[in-house]
């Protein structure tokens, strides 16, 4: 299993973070990366069980492949939050939660809850819920990351080079 991914939105862009040890019981492996670019605007965090992670990655770079027409970010999204919703209804869940984030090519009203044009931050649980926000986390940094970077206002923030 795997616990924290953190995602916000800061002036130039957007930062996506996790951590990189999968553990199973006592059993812990170092290095595991959990964050996969799916397309060249849209990059994924995973958060939950490895199997669940690795079966749902698969699954989506899949029909990302299969489809002739690119996916925006919203789409992959909706993708996922389609597939998790799926295997709920079937009642063989996927443990996981998942942070899509991603460079939106033009505003979309429907899906605009990010307030900036062109970047865009979902999160879809293990129940397959879903919603849109500046600042999102999963796991125990939702927490206690979560509410430090809502105090704060990211949106205005700038990296260090």
């Amino acid at each position: 299993t795997s616990s924290t991914v953190v995602g916000f939105v800061y002036k130039d862009g957007i930062v996506l973070a996790s951590d990189t040890a999968a553990s199973y019981g006592n059993l812990a492996v170092p290095g595991v990366s959990k964050i996969y670019k799916l397309t060249d605007n849209c990059i994924v965090g995973f958060s939950g069980f490895l199997a669940d992670i690795q079966y749902l990655h698969k699954t989506v770079s899949e029909e990302i492949r299969k489809d002739p027409q690119p996916i925006d970010p919203q789409g992959i999204h909706k993708m996922i939050q389609r597939i998790v919703y799926a295997r709920r209804s079937e009642l063989r869940l996927l443990r996981v939660a998942a942070i899509v984030c991603g460079v939106k090519k033009k505003k979309n009203e429907v899906f605009g809850s990010t307030e900036e044009a062109g970047k865009f931050i979902g999160v879809v649980n293990g129940r397959g819920n879903f919603w849109f926000d500046s600042s999102v986390a999963t796991g125990i940094a939702s927490h206690l990351v979560l509410p430090v970077l809502r105090e704060r206002e990211t949106k205005d923030w700038t990296l260090p080079t």
